[in-house]
């Protein structure tokens, strides 16, 4: 076996069951019949629902009780990870009365499995509530966490703003509100060996308290006090990074007190610990580096505030927020700047950057709120809210991209305008919208979320920070369905009314889809936490996943019956739908992510919908003419669609709107593609001509054209590198080789099959790539992409037509 890419491992055999008397099993027999196209449920959109995920529904929102022992009214999860096994540690607010959110809360963390089911060993029945304060009556505190992150060694770090003012077992020894970090346990229970420091508070009258702070808890004195204020210091964590010797950096800001008559406003600080929650004095000043504004005159409150922060290989800390000109009560507001620091691993400041050298601002409200480091470490992506910088609207912030170079932090000229790309988001006009960068996929396209006019959004683009147009269901630019890259999606409540989800966070999986971590309106204003899992990885004419688990299913068709393993459990299930001499089409065609069974027969098309186990004929094509189901409007659903060989024309007819439509592209002896090569989820009307590839972009309308393969090769169009663009590749019987040109990693080839193999290609491991798989008599050979191993199957007979090669064959 020879392979361009890289060696290959052999794993044990999964044998399934043979084919045996499947007549028995046969569950529908359809006759010869016609009629209109009939129209499926409402329409959905790539990165809808994944519906195996909290099944049937596709995203979990807690119950209207969460915790039975206390009077809780709502929940919110603002933050999240992912751990290794595809569990979720969600993490949010626990609030103890209507309204407001800033009402009332604790800290509130809950685990899911995989799968999307509670995980009902953590904690108490699945979750953790924590209040920092001392009160033992059972009753809320007034804390807000802001973000969690899980250690290497599955401990869970969750950090925010706490307050001990309320009276407790040291009521004369009350400690005020500031930045605090709490570490559990990978069970939920408090981390015993973390924090539990005494906090020794002294203000300027020489008056010191001490308080004792509980295990697996951390909170101390962050900002400055000299005027005699009692209390804390009001101090926030925003973001938290973990060191490689598992020191934890924390930013944010804290309230100084230095002013003989009020407060001198907000500073950014930097915090690191030791593992233990102890103030690692090497760094900056006794364990806090800070970044404070010029004092101003009483009354005068200029703020600086961390948001984000990243580590670099070599230790440096880059920190991201804003640096305020000084705003002063019956004086000229100026505003807040887009703001990137670095420091260095000691706690100094080495460089601050602005995006420009403007020095008066009026009333802008720019900040920086996450920063990233390019997968190729070169590079850092900034996210947060720019001054206008097209002037319309006027007086208005846009959401905004900046990219730097890591070597000095000068703005990357590559990207953008200049290092900057903004968006004018329509219906957002009249408020400021800020980019919530959450994660870079290893492809390079970017996920966030934005925090639009009364809802919330979930976004992704590509590299370059062009709206990626394979993704949602809404327009960044023009708010349409035609230019997508940004999704807002809905959740059921409990008064069975539909209302907005509003994502906090967003997490990745490896195979590229996603989960929303946030809350939606629940009964009367009142919210509830939710997780969700969208289907990101998406493919134009799914057509052998009858489970919508994303996994190629091992499945046959053969005189009219389909036969299929379950690649979650391994059961066998078949159905007789179509006769001998039926061509077999499977599509998903009312976009539930399952592939519904589907012949066409001289004309005419006979679909049986997984959504609703309904028949549709429809009659449209003529004998002669080869299906090809692709979504070619961009609705997440399939197209009815034939080439028809003698004149080398696409007849389609668009499930969006029932419109009919012919492209003549091709020519007689040509093989008609089911690819969407340029990424914009729309089939593209493409053909393979012994060893020449053309498709007409859906994108542009532009044609393109490549030689890749020759004469008597099969063409094995799919994504072999999960950048959602479909790779020319070839399968040659002549010596069982396998040559892509793949658009995101480039040319490779490997030696798996041997001459009368059906090449059947597929995603078999739910990774996001096409698998190379054959199909040989009865038996699958399949090379998972995910981890290199070859896995085998025995299913179907020497003359079954594989269903992942319908189109190829």
């Amino acid at each position: 076996m020879q392979t361009g890419t890289t060696a290959i491992k052999l794993r044990c055999w999964r044998i399934a069951l043979s084919v045996i008397t499947l007549e028995a099993l046969l569950l529908v027999l359809l006759g010869s019949a016609g009629g209109a196209y009939a129209q499926g449920p409402a329409f959905t959109f790539m990165g809808d629902y994944d519906r195996t995920f909290a099944a049937p529904n596709g995203y979990y929102v807690d119950p209207q009780d969460v915790d039975p022992a206390i009077n809780d009214i709502q929940t919110y999860f603002l933050t999240g990870e992912l751990l290794p096994d595809g569990s979720i540690i969600a993490g949010g607010r626990h609030v103890g009365s209507s309204g407001n959110f800033l009402n009332n809360g604790d800290f509130y963390l809950r685990k899911f499995t995989a799968s999307g089911a509670v995980d009902q060993t953590f904690g108490t029945g699945g979750f953790v509530r924590t209040n920092f304060h001392f009160r033992n009556d059972g009753a809320f505190g007034t804390d807000l966490p802001q973000v969690l992150k899980v250690q290497p060694d599955g401990k869970i770090l969750f950090a925010g703003y706490c307050t001990t003012l309320e009276p407790g077992p040291f009521p004369a020894a009350a400690f005020g509100p500031d930045a605090c970090v709490l570490r559990y346990n990978a069970n939920g229970t408090l981390d015993q060996t973390f924090g539990g420091f005494p906090v020794a508070q002294t203000n300027n009258g020489g008056n010191t308290t001490v308080t004792q702070i509980d295990p697996g808890k951390v909170i101390f004195q962050t900002g400055v006090i000299a005027n005699g204020e009692s209390y804390g210091t009001s101090g926030t964590y925003y973001d938290l990074a973990i060191q490689p010797d598992g020191k934890i950096v924390l930013v944010g800001e804290t309230r100084n007190y230095t002013n003989a008559s009020t407060a001198q406003g907000y500073g950014a600080i930097i915090v690191r610990l030791n593992p233990n929650g102890s103030l690692d004095t090497t760094f900056g000043s006794g364990g806090i580096a800070r970044w404070n504004a010029p004092e101003g005159p009483a009354n005068c409150f200029p703020p600086r505030r961390f948001y984000g922060v990243r580590l670099q290989p070599d230790g440096r800390i880059i920190a991201v927020g804003f640096d305020s000109r000084t705003i002063c009560s019956g004086a000229a507001a100026t505003g807040n700047r887009f703001t990137v620091t670095r420091w260095t691993a000691a706690g100094q400041l080495e460089t601050v950057r602005y995006l420009d050298n403007v020095t008066a601002y009026n009333f802008q409200d720019e900040r920086a709120v996450s920063v990233h480091l390019t997968r190729d470490g070169n590079k850092v992506l900034v996210s947060g809210s720019f001054k206008n910088l097209s002037g319309v609207p006027a007086g208005r912030q846009k959401p905004t991209l900046a990219r730097f170079n890591i070597a000095d932090l000068s703005l990357d000229t590559s990207f953008g305008s200049g290092g900057i790309v903004q968006y004018n988001i329509v219906g957002d006009s009249s408020v400021h919208t800020t980019f919530y960068v959450k994660a870079i996929q290893p492809d390079g396209r970017i996920v966030g979320i934005d925090d639009g006019q009364n809802s919330g959004y979930a976004f992704r683009l590509n590299p370059d920070g062009s709206p990626d147009l394979s993704f949602g269901n809404l327009g960044l630019i023009d708010g349409s369905t035609a230019g997508r890259g940004r999704l807002r999606v809905n959740v059921t409540n409990f008064n069975g009314q539909v209302s907005p989800f509003f994502p906090g966070h967003i997490l990745v999986r490896p195979n590229g889809r996603i989960n929303l971590i946030g809350f939606g309106d629940a009964f009367n204003t009142d919210y509830r936490a939710a997780v969700s899992q969208q289907n990101t990885v998406w493919e134009s004419g799914i057509n052998a996943d009858f489970e919508n688990d994303g996994k190629t299913n091992f499945s046959v068709f053969r005189d009219g019956g389909w036969y299929w393993l379950n690649s979650t459990d391994n059961n066998f299930n078949g159905a007789q739908f179509g006769q001998a001499g039926d061509r077999p089409a499977p599509a998903d065609y009312d976009g539930d992510g399952k592939t519904d069974l589907a012949v066409f027969r001289n004309g005419a098309w006979y679909i049986l919908r997984s959504s609703s186990g309904q028949f549709t004929g429809v009659n449209f094509g003529a004998a002669g003419d080869l299906p090809r189901p692709g979504d070619f409007d961009g609705d997440g659903l399939a197209d009815i669609c034939v080439w028809r060989p003698s004149n080398g024309a696409w007849y389609i007819l668009n499930s969006s709107n029932n419109q009919f439509s012919v492209v003549g592209f091709g020519q007689n002896g040509d093989l008609p593609l089911l690819a969407d090569f340029d990424g914009d989820g729309r089939s593209d009307v493409s053909v393979y001509r012994n060893g020449t590839w053309y498709w007409l972009r859906s994108s542009d309308g532009g044609f393109q054209t490549i030689q890749f393969g020759q004469a008597g090769d099969i063409p094995v169009v799919g994504d072999y590198d999960a950048d959602s663009k479909a790779d020319p590749a070839v399968f040659r019987p002549s010596n069982g080789t396998w040559y892509s040109q793949r658009s995101l990693t480039g040319f490779a080839f490997t030696q798996f099959g041997q001459n009368g193999d059906k090449p059947a290609p597929g995603d078999y491991d739910n990774d996001g790539r096409h698998d190379l798989a054959i199909y040989r008599g009865g038996a699958w050979y399949v090379l998972r992409s995910g981890d290199n191993s070859v896995q085998g199957a025995q299913f179907g007979a020497p003359a079954d037509t594989p269903v992942p090669a319908a189109y190829l064959l």
